[in-house]
């Protein structure tokens, strides 16, 4: 069997693109602009309908959980000491990389945000025994 060039792959795309261009002229021939306007309307709008209720479902689950001024700041996406590690995923989401130091009387990690390059980070959060206890945000 021989070996599948790369120019394969860019070749097929090249078809499936030549289909769906034809395809869409085809569609704009018989129906004009309107049909193909009200459809990529209509996804739109069920594109925005789909985020609304997510947004309103995660706020909804932070208020089950939180007081409405740690919902508040959570959602503005602010961090202050003593906010918990589980306030700050809420905030923030996962670390990008995690740090630990396991002292004799407590466990250190430093969260880091928002990869510059490989061993530098934009933001980096101190968390002690569970709260955030400082962090270092570099513009």
């Amino acid at each position: 069997m021989g070996r599948r060039r790369s120019s394969d792959g860019g070749f097929v795309l090249l078809v499936i693109g030549g289909f769906i261009l034809w395809a869409l002229s085809r569609i704009l021939d018989v129906t004009g602009w309107i049909v193909p306007l009200a459809v990529v309307l209509g996804i739109a709008v069920l594109v925005a309908l789909r985020n609304d209720a997510r947004r309103r479902a995660r706020i909804a689950a932070l208020r089950a959980r939180y007081p409405e001024d740690v919902v508040q700041r959570i959602l503005a996406g602010h961090i202050w000491q003593g906010q918990s590690a589980e306030q700050l995923i809420d905030t923030l989401g996962q670390p990008v990389e995690v740090d630990r130091k396991v002292l004799k009387t407590m466990r250190r990690e430093v969260w880091k945000y928002r990869r510059i390059s490989a061993q530098r980070f934009a933001l980096r959060i101190t968390v002690e025994d569970g709260y955030v206890m400082g962090w270092d945000k570099k513009a």
